[in-house]
């Protein structure tokens, strides 16, 4: 139990700055929305964040990953271990800040945004500096300062925040409605939605300051021998997270492309798409949670069997919080809706639908630790591009047919295929006494809940649309929450009694 509270204890502050962070730019889906009403307006915000996600998986490498495993083995030098991939991020992440400035208007063009160059240049700074960033983050990680890590998090966080308040809360308004001539003034209405980007710059900027503390403090070397067998260990883990890019941002690339409308009309229902997708990002918040804290304790332990009981707990302890999320969002969804404005509410019938997605992407990042301890990464990568296939294929097939809802659907068939084949093989190489029966029972009692209030509520099960529109939902939802947190402690009465169990001191 000691494991389990120190492990926890590093979601809690992990977990703490993501979901601040999560919770900070949620808090910017409002400003958006209720600011570009348009959801054509936002439709290329969506639609470059969806290719940065790609990006970054190229420049970073999953130089994280690797350092946290060479440098818990005994016989390296964890400082030449961390110059070693740090000197791998910065020369590939200069290079793609350098392209994409010097070929700016082509990648716009083939992003489907013609004469949008300058944004591009500035999301290609934005990358780099987020990547040559992730190395230091993740030595404090591997330190166990989480403190320092939260600071530096919070300080990049809030900076974004404050100036997106400040351009599209202040300046835009002022321009528009003649107010203060210093904010007007400040405010090109040509730029838009480009203030997004800016300000995004200028928080990546502050982050990359910060962490040169960290660099300067740590004894740099680069081993090329070495550098070859992290590549080794880490070039799978690219596939992996390529792939994992695919099934969780090739929807929003492929809207455009797929939808059977003009452009105009598809970049709408991207607008859409993406707006309610943040909605269903309060899943994502424990992952990442989960994520943040699991990958250094778990990597720098390899060959420990010790660990294997607590990997199967802390899977259990996702997919009952989850549960939580699910209901809280879908069961509270009257009043979650009102995060995005009303002309973007069309769009919530596919918020359950992502959330259920999500619940399966925990699982799939929890069964992934398998091949991450077992240096079986290049297995990890065939299950993640099985799922990929599936994504595009599940794509291609569904979204010309059922339009966006499609594209919803072909996330969840993707996750659970890969959760699947992911248990199927990790069984044999790395047996985990995992609970499938409690965890089956937290797949879906949700679900049920959410079917049997919405049913109560508005005669049709599921019909999240019809739910929102009736004044009676709450009773309900508080009785559906209430129910599924009774079970949850009931189901784990002896995990929390053994969690919570107070230490006896020594005389």
């Amino acid at each position: 139990m000691a494991s389990l509270r120190k492990l926890l204890g590093q979601t809690a502050i992990y977990g703490f700055t993501h979901v601040l962070g999560r919770v900070l730019n949620f808090a910017l889906t409002p400003l958006y929305t209720y600011t570009f009403t348009d959801a054509e307006s936002l439709a290329p915000v969506w639609l470059f964040y969806a290719y940065i996600g790609f990006i970054t998986i190229v420049l970073q490498h999953a130089m994280a990953i690797a350092f946290f495993r060479f440098a818990g083995k005994n016989n390296h030098d964890k400082d030449v271990v961390f110059g070693t991939a740090l000197c791998s991020v910065v020369a590939i992440s200069l290079l793609a800040g350098i392209g994409l400035s010097l070929f700016s208007q082509e990648v716009a063009a083939f992003a489907g945004q013609p004469g949008k160059g300058s944004w591009v240049r500035i999301l290609g700074w934005v990358l780099a500096l987020d990547a040559i960033a992730y190395l230091p983050l993740a030595r404090l990680r591997f330190d166990e300062r989480p403190k320092s890590f939260a600071g530096i998090q919070i300080t990049e966080i809030l900076t974004n925040l404050s100036l997106n308040v400040f351009f599209l809360g202040f300046c835009k308004p002022a321009y528009e409605s003649g107010g203060s001539e210093f904010l007007a003034n400040l405010y090109n209405p040509s730029i838009g939605v480009g203030y997004i980007f800016i300000s995004n710059l200028v928080a990546s900027s502050v982050k990359m300051v910060l962490v040169l503390p960290v660099i300067r403090r740590i004894r740099l070397a680069f081993s090329k021998d070495l550098w070859k067998q992290m590549f080794a260990y880490a070039f799978p883990l690219v596939i992996v997270g390529f792939a994992g890019m695919i099934n969780e941002l090739l929807d929003r690339v492929v809207l455009t492309r797929l939808l059977p409308f003009d452009l105009a009309t598809n970049n709408y229902y991207l607008g859409l798409y993406g707006a309610n997708y943040k909605l269903a990002m309060f899943m994502a918040l424990l992952i990442q949670a989960f994520r943040y804290a699991a990958d250094p304790y778990f990597l720098s332990k390899p060959g420990d069997k010790s660990t294997h009981p607590l990997i199967a707990q802390s899977l259990t302890i996702f997919m009952a919080l989850g549960g939580f999320v699910f209901l809280g969002i879908t069961l509270f969804m009257p009043v979650v809706r009102h995060f995005i404005a009303p002309e973007y509410w069309p769009g919530l019938y596919i918020v359950p639908i992502l959330l259920y997605a999500n619940l399966f992407l925990g699982v799939v990042v929890n069964l992934g630790i398998w091949y991450k301890v077992s240096d079986k990464t290049w297995l990890g990568a065939y299950i993640t591009l099985f799922g990929a296939a599936i994504t595009i294929g599940a794509n291609l097939f569904l979204v010309p047919r059922i339009g966006m809802v499609g594209a919803a659907w072909s996330t969840v068939l993707s996750y659970g295929c890969i959760a699947v084949l992911s248990a199927s093989i990790g069984r044999r190489h790395l047996p985990i006494p995992y609970q499938w029966g409690r965890l089956t029972i937290y797949l879906l009692l949700p679900v049920v809940i959410y079917g049997l209030v919405t049913y109560v509520v508005c005669g049709h099960a599921g019909d999240i649309t019809r739910y929102t529109a009736s004044p009676s939902f709450w009773p309900f939802a508080v009785v559906g929450v209430v129910l599924y947190g009774a079970l949850t402690v009931f189901l784990e009465r002896s995990t929390l009694a053994r969690l919570f169990k107070t230490s006896p001191t020594k005389s």
